[in-house]
């Protein structure tokens, strides 16, 4: 204790500057990571290796992927444009006037198929609309994200459904404004969904580039549709359509042929030009029949493929 007490006195009295003894003794033993400002090289240097490893750790991993994609896609582009050189060259075009709807018809005239799906058909589109599409980076270099919903999961999705909710409320308070000068929202105005369908699950899935639950969509359906149904939603009747797509009608217009009657009373149709591939033919019905064909003057034998007999009968 004498020891100690002798020391004290020594530094009270000491010539030494004590706000120097202060500066040089006390930050060893209060300097850590988040000191900002520090003059000490060792504490600046652990701080940016550490920020820098975690930057690292955070970035790797989607660079790696970022990069595996991109080259993927430029391998796969350049085997397209190559092959859309070659397809053109077979068909007799010029490879820079070769649009895509021209690979379609080449692809359908050199690769028929009798398959009923079209997705099971053969086909030669670019990568971008054959291979799913991946999000950019999602966060800066510190690892901070770009989204305001990135720790939803879906950013893209809740940002929707946020779009959805605000504009919902701004239609409230467009209706309550109406009304408190006694006006009624315009019954013309409003819109509705006849002659258009919502995007379905898939095509909202490509929009978003995230992958949907059940559940989730039908939220989405919902939500969408109460602010169709709004009095007001004319006001935003763009944003609604972009979710929209119109029905595409499966029922043909087909004008039928006149029914003609033979001398002994038999009711016939003629249907002129029918195609079949490359090949036309004029095609007569008669009401009652005989269970009889007559293709040329000649019966089912007049095709020696028995494909083409198995299809004709089959129409039958």
């Amino acid at each position: 204790m004498m020891a100690l007490q002798r020391l004290f006195n020594n530094l009270a009295t000491s010539k030494l500057n004590t706000p120097k003894l202060l500066s040089n003794f006390v930050p060893r033993c209060s300097y850590g990571l988040n000191n900002v400002g520090s003059d000490d090289p060792d504490v600046e240097i652990i701080e940016k290796k550490i920020v820098e490893e975690k930057t690292s750790l955070a970035m790797r991993a989607y660079l790696q992927r970022a990069t595996q994609y991109n080259s993927f896609m430029e391998q796969q582009t350049h085997e397209y444009n190559v092959g859309k050189r070659h397809l053109a060259n077979m068909m007799g075009v010029d490879p820079e006037t070769f649009t895509q709807s021209d690979i379609d018809v080449a692809i359908d005239y050199l690769f028929p198929s009798g398959l009923y799906d079209p997705k099971a058909r053969p086909l030669m589109k670019p990568p971008s609309e054959v291979f799913p599409s991946k999000k950019d980076a999602e966060f800066d270099e510190s690892g901070r994200p770009f989204h305001v919903f990135f720790y939803t999961g879906k950013p893209n999705f809740y940002l929707i459904l946020h779009n959805i909710a605000t504009k919902l409320s701004e239609l409230n308070k467009f209706e309550d404004s109406l009304r408190k000068n006694n006006i009624l929202p315009d019954p013309d105005k409003k819109l509705t969904s006849l002659g258009s369908q919502w995007l379905s699950k898939e095509d909202l899935e490509k929009l978003t580039v995230e992958k949907l639950s059940d559940h989730e969509y039908k939220n989405f359906v919902v939500a969408i549709e109460r602010l169709l149904k709004h009095p007001c939603s004319y006001k935003y009747g763009e944003f609604i359509s972009d979710y929209q797509k119109p029905m595409i009608s499966t029922k043909a217009i087909i004008e039928s042929a006149p029914v003609e009657y033979t001398k002994d009373g038999r009711a016939f149709i003629t249907v002129k030009d029918c195609p079949r591939k490359d090949a036309r033919a004029d095609v007569t019905v008669y009401y009652p029949g005989t269970g009889k064909l007559s293709i040329n003057g000649k019966g089912i034998e007049f095709f020696d493929d028995i494909q083409a007999r198995e299809q004709v009968n089959k129409i039958l």
